[in-house]
């Protein structure tokens, strides 16, 4: 009977010990409800939520209604690879290189056309080789073309282009026997020419490797022609 009631007392002090722990780890409330509640979630209820954060989904699908700004929102950036769309209506300016009429089979530019730098060819000539129209910095346009030479007809523009390094081995003692690598360096799209670069071994004697000398020169990745 004693050890019963041992147990008992020692049953009562672990359960007591438990719901001390528990008391002092709760924190209260620090304000009145409701304030302080957890934000409701987003749900698919038929009320209107608003979130107040940034919201990043995989694919945004706007139903039948609309994707708007309101209130002190001035406006926002689309940025896609391409649009499709019944009609897009805008109250401010549209900036594109070019637009293509499906209707009458034509571009903008066609029915208005935009000459290129030297009157020779147009935007649209451009666009139809596949190239994209660039400004020289100073207001006359040019046909970026991806190759490295012009289209028949067409004329290179100043050294407009990109270029792609290009590397080559040559032998050389310095600082030890071994072939040492020798780079062209290259250049985004810019009024740059082609570079070229001549590496030569130092110090080959008693160096058996070959060659001794090589020349690198950058590989062209896009031409301006006009």
């Amino acid at each position: 009977m004693k050890i019963f009631q041992t147990v008992k007392v020692i049953l009562l002090a672990t359960v007591l010990s438990f719901g001390l722990s528990y008391v002092y780890a709760w924190t209260a409330p620090t304000a009145t409800p409701p304030s302080g509640n957890v934000s409701a979630p987003l749900n698919t209820s038929a009320t209107a939520q608003t979130k107040a954060g940034a919201l990043t989904v995989a694919g945004l699908n706007a139903g039948s209604g609309a994707i708007s700004t309101t209130g002190s929102v001035t406006g926002w950036d689309i940025v896609a690879n391409s649009i499709t769309a019944g009609s897009i209506t805008t109250t401010g300016n549209a900036t594109v290189n070019d637009m293509y009429i499906s209707s009458i089979g034509k571009y903008a530019s066609e029915l208005y056309p935009i000459s290129l730098f030297g009157g020779q060819h147009t935007i649209t000539q451009c666009s139809s080789l596949g190239g994209i129209v660039a400004d020289d910095g100073i207001g006359n346009k040019l046909c970026k073309i991806t190759g490295t030479s012009c289209p028949s007809g067409w004329t290179k523009y100043s050294n407009w282009s990109t270029t792609q390094n290009v590397s080559g081995s040559y032998w050389s003692s310095s600082p030890t026997c071994g072939y040492k690598t020798c780079n062209s360096g290259s250049h985004a799209w810019s009024n740059t020419g082609t570079e070229s670069l001549t590496c030569t071994g130092v110090g080959i004697k008693g160096c058996s490797g070959f060659p001794a000398v090589v020349t690198v020169t950058a590989t062209l990745m896009e031409i301006g022609c006009y």
